[in-house]
């Protein structure tokens, strides 16, 4: 199995699993060897998760453009894990927002996005964040297109189509669509004679939990279970 066809049944796995100014900055990077610890919050269970630190650098860009704020761990987590894999080998990125047009008349909008692009050695990846205040959610959706041998792309379409998870919408000769049941998840393979695509594209919504609200959560259950162990102890003197 070559590494295309590797990283083809990788990102199958994946994909089942996880369900500025007016120019557009361009960077070209090696990812460095030492990952810098993620750790999450107080919110949901314990994990360590790593990632290269390029993935914070691009993490900053996006929150300056989206205007967040301090995230909890949990929520800055949720936001990195929807462009990290892609900073594997040489890659590139670029990234537009409110501001990337000249005739923009939503630049002071409180609803914001935040459009990256990724290209690395074998596939191109994007991810579209939008952030609605009011609402403290972002919805993102997530677009990723692999250029292989017809060969390897056969392989993964009977992958595909193994996948009791996955429904099959349309088939012709070149082309078949399926949609991963009750999820808002679709790929899209396509082959030639030669050559083939496989697009993945699915979308989700991150709830925005700022770090000053965790620690607020937290001061106000610090006081509920200390009023509640008072009228305890309250109820016990009476008895």
């Amino acid at each position: 199995m070559n590494k295309i066809l590797l990283s083809i049944v990788i990102f199958l796995y994946w994909f089942a699993v996880v369900c500025s100014v007016s120019t557009v900055k361009a960077v070209t990077v090696q990812n460095e060897p030492e990952q810098p610890e993620v750790k999450s919050g107080n919110l949901g269970n314990q994990s360590t998760d790593k990632f290269p630190k390029a993935a914070y650098d691009i993490y900053k860009e996006l929150n300056k453009a989206l205007e967040l704020g301090e995230l909890a761990e949990t929520s800055k987590q949720k936001v990195i894990d929807n462009f990290a894999p892609a900073l594997i080998g040489e890659w590139s990125h670029f990234a537009i927002d409110n501001a990337i047009l000249a005739d923009s008349k939503f630049i002071d909008n409180p609803v914001k996005i935040y459009d990256l692009t990724i290209a690395n050695e074998q596939r191109i990846y994007n991810v579209s964040f939008t952030y609605f205040p009011t609402e403290k959610q972002i919805y993102f959706t997530r677009k990723e297109y692999i250029n292989s041998s017809a060969e390897n792309v056969l392989l993964a379409l009977d992958e595909a189509k193994k996948d009791d998870e996955l429904n099959l919408k349309f088939e012709s000769a070149a082309t078949h669509f399926f949609e991963r049941e009750n999820y808002a998840d679709y790929l899209t393979v396509k082959i030639a004679d030669v050559s083939g695509m496989i697009s993945f594209v699915n979308s989700g919504i991150i709830n925005v939990i700022t770090k000053a609200e965790l620690n607020k959560e937290t001061v106000e259950e610090d006081t509920r279970e200390d009023k509640s162990s008072e009228s305890v102890a309250e109820g016990s003197a009476s008895f």
